[in-house]
């Protein structure tokens, strides 16, 4: 019988992405690929339900995803979307941050996480997203986030994305539209959402249907990567509901070789390159005052 697969919450695991692309203070991983590290833009981009080992046996319907760079890491525990995505979000293990499942026990009543809601209905004036999760996402640097519009006023999305700065989506042609506006206006750090794959696993499981939306989700990932800027670009595709998550980086030929920057371990060295934009230290709780990008 096989093992099972546990977190490393201490190495390779999607609770440690944000930290490293965007806490100065947190040493580079040797599990994420530099060129995120490096990147003057980083795209993270979510792609809710897609495990390693399903996009292993899958590589002939998703050659743009399996021609990236990179290797599997571990989920946290459990596995759903609503806890796997705050701790992306926060860089914190469930533990720590507080949403530990899809459905949590809260005075006494049952709160699902997703609808933010108890049996008495609506629960975002009861039980305060904010409250229920003070801490800030994306380490308190305000990023841009690109979801579902119908997402932007949950109280999901105000438990696991606070002080992050929505635009909204409504097909996936129009999430590719508006990542590319992000980079355009010198966003340095994009977070991007997609659940499609979630959603047909749970209703068709892994046959045909999933099949059909791997497809499609490696043709938006094209998509994706032809509106990043013509300089090496970084795509970490972590991806929920699965034992173990995959990164992975494109680096496309530039057309003028990159200038390059320092990570906080080799700027203590003595290198005289700047540190990525976006790479400030942490700030953990949420406050009245906003947090700007701090930019090198």
């Amino acid at each position: 019988m096989d093992q099972p697969v546990l977190p490393d919450y201490a190495g390779a695991c999607i609770s440690n992405i944000v930290p490293a692309l965007l806490d100065g203070t947190v040493e580079p991983p040797p599990w994420l690929p530099e060129l995120a590290l490096d990147a003057s833009q980083v795209v993270l981009l979510v792609l809710d339900g897609l495990g390693w080992e399903q996009l292993g046996e899958r590589r002939s319907l998703a050659p743009t995803l399996c021609s990236l760079l990179g290797g599997p890491i571990t989920t946290v525990s459990p596995s759903t979307t609503a806890t796997a995505l705050t701790s992306i979000a926060t860089g914190l293990a469930p533990g720590r941050h507080g949403v530990v499942g899809y459905r949590v026990a809260v005075d006494h009543e049952v709160l699902n996480i997703l609808r933010w809601s108890t049996p008495e209905g609506d629960a975002r004036a009861r039980i305060v997203p904010e409250k229920f999760q003070p801490t800030e996402a994306f380490c308190g640097q305000r990023a841009a986030m690109v979801t579902k519009a119908e997402f932007a006023t949950s109280g999901f999305s105000a438990a696991h994305l606070g002080g992050a700065r929505f635009r909204g989506y409504r097909v996936p042609s129009t999430m590719v539209v508006e990542l590319g506006a992000a980079l355009r206006a010198g966003e340095p750090f994009v977070y991007a959402y997609y659940d499609g794959i979630d959603k047909v696993s749970h209703e068709y499981g892994l046959a045909d249907h999933y099949d059909a939306e791997l497809v499609a989700v490696d043709r938006l990932v094209g998509d994706v990567l032809g509106v990043l800027p013509a300089v090496p670009r970084s795509w970490s595709p972590p991806t929920t509901g699965r034992s173990t998550w995959a990164t992975g980086c494109c680096h496309p030929t530039p057309t003028s070789p990159p200038t390059p920057r320092s990570s906080p371990a080799r700027a203590a060295s003595g290198g005289s390159t700047p540190a990525p934009v976006g790479r400030t230290p942490c700030s953990r709780r949420r406050a009245p005052t906003t947090t700007t990008w701090r930019g090198s």
